[in-house]
């Protein structure tokens, strides 16, 4: 993942605040919107996934 080129999604003071609801991280392979990060001074660091836009996988590493 990689921050939205959208730079109105940057707010924050000294990391990304996040607070806002809007998506500020995308795929970096296609660039599509995937996560909010949170990772501001005055919040907690935490990455939330889009839910609908996200697919849980497992892989296992080969014997």
């Amino acid at each position: 993942m990689e921050t939205h080129p959208d730079v109105s999604r940057m707010y924050g003071c000294c990391g990304l605040a996040g607070t806002d609801g809007r998506l500020n991280l995308v795929c970096a392979g296609c660039g599509n919107e995937l996560a909010t990060l949170q990772a501001d001074c005055y919040t907690q660091n935490q990455v939330t996934l889009d839910f609908v836009r996200t697919i849980r996988s497992f892989s296992r590493e080969p014997d």
